[in-house]
């Protein structure tokens, strides 16, 4: 699959994109996003200090007994 990606101009609400000639897809899926947008800051620091607070929650000890049990839910799912 190839892809392209390409920050483009935004002009009366259009926008032009030239493919390449060994583009040869005759169908596309675009996926349009805002090129200089930013999470709020507060919510960047929430996930963070979320991430941060788990570090070494896990102890070996407990290693194998949360693996069996992901392992448990895994195969009940499927």
């Amino acid at each position: 699959m190839e892809a392209i990606r390409e920050i483009v101009e935004v002009k009366k609400g259009k926008i032009m994109l030239q493919l390449p000639a060994s583009f040869t897809a005759t169908r596309v899926e675009l996926i349009v996003l805002p090129a200089d947008s930013t999470p709020p800051a507060g919510e960047m620091r929430s996930v963070n200090k979320n991430i941060s607070s788990l570090r070494g929650k896990l102890s070996s000890k407990n290693e194998a007994a949360v693996d069996q049990q992901l392992r448990e839910e895994w195969e009940s799912n499927t």
